[in-house]
């Protein structure tokens, strides 16, 4: 019980903050020990064998705390604008249901996400962005439709 709750919570996760596909061991073994309370030894050991640096997401935010403090103390730091910050997950949902309306409106199947991905490029020819690339956040759209069904 314990472990497919823990897999619901990676897939979510994985699909929320684009962890790709498959998930990288080093990836996951990151975020769950920042998770979970406790992670099998054995898979850290495993992933540590392959040569794989599993981080510490509280070091890496000190980390980058203390390099934005510098960037802003030699005043070379830029100005973010609204539109350079990342996506919050809410952000991301909402996004990617506006895309699964419109790709519904259009009348594309969004259950074969390389095909409507290379329709949808196909849409823009003055864009540089391949249908492939379209395609993997098209495998998104399902599930952030489904968390924002009305019950």
């Amino acid at each position: 019980m314990e472990y497919v709750r823990r897999r619901e919570l990676a897939n979510r996760a994985a699909a929320a903050y684009g962890f790709g596909d498959p998930i990288k061991p080093e990836v996951f073994l990151t975020w769950s020990l920042n998770v979970f309370d406790s992670v099998p030894t054995e898979l850290i050991r495993q992933v540590r064998m392959m040569g794989k640096r599993i981080a510490d997401l509280h070091v890496l935010t000190e980390r980058v705390v203390e390099l934005e403090a510098q960037l802003v103390a030699s005043g070379k730091a830029a100005t973010l604008k609204a539109t350079d910050k990342p996506l919050e997950p809410r952000e991301r949902t909402t996004l990617l249901c506006i895309i699964g309306a419109l790709a519904g409106h259009a009348k594309l199947d969004i259950s074969k996400p390389t095909k409507a991905g290379d329709a949808i490029a196909a849409m823009m020819p003055g864009v540089k962005l391949a249908g492939r690339t379209i395609g993997e956040h098209l495998k998104l759209v399902r599930d952030a439709m489904d968390s924002r069904k009305v019950k």
